[in-house]
């Protein structure tokens, strides 16, 4: 029998441990003879709202995004592949590694939700010279058009993707000087709603992104320092809009405009993509503290004894109980 058809009958059952070998394999030469760095210079300066899924973030992005200074786009939930595929790949030349990186974000679902045309991305990519050339120079190519399709007045542009709270230190490499605004809530609140609104989310996993997404945070926090680091806490934010807002807009050097206390009303307009999804249509309401301790209402006994077994520390800690 043909060699080539047996390997292709039985690649299914080859144990993916192999082809992470073949990765890493890719990563360790390409470290040995880096072509390609993943920044160059330090002159970027973006914004990233952080914290576990479920903790007030899209409620500040949909905040934000009432100021036509900022664009923050929808979430992406590839940035943390990029520097996977951009360190694996260094072998390539630059306009097929920068081709690798645009089509990555183009080829996700995710995407058709940002409105963009990324075809100027590329040939900006492929131009630029080769003391230009980065990963955090790509990304910047691709926001920046996300700014001209959607918000041309905008001079700052920002991430909302809880996901790149697990990959802080990446971003943090990528963008020395960006800043972090950190969202935490009441564990039990964020738990609660993951469960009841994320498809796949048991309470052990909800509870295990809930506490490890602020232990990466605070520990950026305190590696960067306040000047680059704000926590915020949804609590306080949907109590003291006006306050909270102030003080991130504040931090973020930009313009305070008290079109941002009432968000849900350019919700449909300029957040239609994320209203979209059922988890989100509270955006249509004007800011509530509806959502302050539904955990009571929403699990049973023997999750809320679950719950305090795995993070009731973490909640003291927090002065939560």
């Amino acid at each position: 029998m043909d060699q080539k058809n047996i390997f292709s009958r039985n690649a299914n059952k080859i144990p993916i441990f192999f082809f992470q070998l073949y990765d890493i394999g890719f990563w360790m030469k390409n470290q040995v003879s880096k072509r390609y760095p993943l920044s160059l210079s330090s002159d970027y300066n973006p914004f990233f709202i952080i914290g576990s899924p479920r903790s007030g973030t899209t409620l500040l992005r949909s905040i934000l995004v009432t100021n036509t200074s900022i664009a923050i786009p929808p979430e992406s939930y590839v940035l943390y592949k990029l520097f996977r595929k951009y360190l694996t790949y260094q072998h390539l030349g630059w306009e097929d590694l920068s081709r690798l990186i645009i089509s990555e974000l183009e080829s996700k679902k995710q995407f058709t939700r940002w409105n963009t045309n990324l075809y100027p991305c590329y040939q900006e990519a492929f131009r630029l010279p080769k003391k230009d050339r980065s990963l955090a120079k790509i990304i910047e190519i691709i926001y920046k058009q996300y700014i001209r399709d959607n918000n041309p007045t905008a001079v700052m542009w920002g991430d909302k993707t809880p996901y790149n709270t697990l990959y802080l230190n990446w971003i943090h490499k990528l963008y020395p000087r960006a800043k972090y605004v950190h969202m935490l809530r009441d564990g039990r609140d964020a738990v609660s709603s993951q469960i009841n609104n994320l498809n796949n989310t048991n309470i052990e996993y909800a509870c295990w992104r809930w506490k490890t997404s602020i232990e990466m945070a605070q520990k950026l926090g305190g590696k960067v320092g306040k000047n680059s680091f704000l926590e915020i806490r949804y609590e306080s934010l949907v109590h003291d809009t006006k306050s909270e807002v102030e003080q991130i807009c504040t931090f973020l050097g930009i313009q305070f405009s008290l079109n941002m206390l009432n968000p849900q009303l350019t919700a449909e307009k300029r957040m239609k993509t994320t209203v979209a999804f059922p988890h989100h249509k509270n955006l249509l309401n004007s800011i509530n503290n509806n959502s302050i301790g539904k955990w009571e209402r929403e699990l049973n006994q023997s999750q809320k004894t679950l719950l305090y077994k795995l993070i009731e520390k973490k909640l003291r800690q927090l002065n939560y109980i």
